[in-house]
């Protein structure tokens, strides 16, 4: 009801809105979704149900396939989100600046300790270069790099 209210009240302004707003895929968004509540899930309830926290190394758990699955989402989205930029030529520049940006989230979230225990600067022993975040930076900036240097090509009929 809302959404015929405002059509009829700024029929101009929602017709623009909505042809120069970009279609999000669906399917990645309920996997997204999906990824995140696992991963609540897995952190808070691991204590109380084993079979769900990370497993040592000798067998798998449900908890193994949340960063897999985050990177499945990230590869998808680098082909949808980089074609616009790939056309545009400073790929490189953008996808340098994003990986680093993951990377710096890396470390900032991990080296000092969350809220909770936080104590005054950071603490360098704890400090992890290849974080969780970290290594999705590395292969988002792997992938996309690749994705921005091989160049377009045209699909005849």
């Amino acid at each position: 009801m809302a959404t015929l209210l405002a059509e009829t009240l700024l029929p101009d302004t929602i017709q623009e809105t909505t042809s120069t707003k970009r279609q999000r895929l669906a399917s990645l968004d309920i996997v997204r979704g999906f990824t995140v509540a696992l991963m609540v899930f897995v952190d808070e309830m691991g204590s109380a149900y084993p079979a769900t926290n990370h497993s040592p190394w000798d067998a798998v758990t449900v908890a193994d396939f949340v960063m897999p699955w985050f990177l499945f989402m990230v590869g998808t989205s680098i082909s949808l989100s980089l074609h616009k930029i790939k056309s545009r030529g400073d790929g490189t520049i953008v996808v340098l600046r994003r990986s680093c940006k993951l990377f710096a989230l890396g470390l900032l979230l991990q080296g000092g300790g969350w809220f909770g225990n936080y104590s005054y600067g950071y603490n360098l022993n704890e400090l992890r270069v290849c974080g969780i975040l970290n290594r999705i930076g590395y292969a988002y900036c792997c992938a996309a790099l690749v994705e921005v240097w091989i160049p377009l090509r045209k699909v005849h009929s």
